[in-house]
């Protein structure tokens, strides 16, 4: 008896999920896209080595500097000290 008719969908899933919880704990370098990893440190982009890989935690210095990252609320950013918020109220 068949659990899937598409098997290779599922072992893709699996990993591509392995990959990125990975990617989320620093032990591996992602492109842009999250498309291709990469366990090889020379790969990480850096001043002087200008590639398209890099690690979660430098992308999200990149990206988001002035939120915070609280490990184990599934990916949350919240707002810094320094982010600039607004009250809708």
């Amino acid at each position: 008896m068949r659990n899937s008719y598409f098997p290779s969908l599922q072992i893709t899933f699996q990993v591509r999920a392995a990959l990125f919880n990975l990617f989320s704990e620093d032990l591996i370098l992602a492109n842009r896209e999250l498309t291709m990893f990469s366990v090889d440190p020379a790969d990480q982009r850096t001043d002087d080595n200008e590639t398209e890989f890099e690690l979660y935690s430098d992308r999200m210095l990149r990206i988001a500097d002035d939120m915070i990252e609280v490990k184990g609320q599934a990916g949350k950013l919240y707002p810094g000290p320094k982010a600039k918020i607004v009250n809708l109220k």
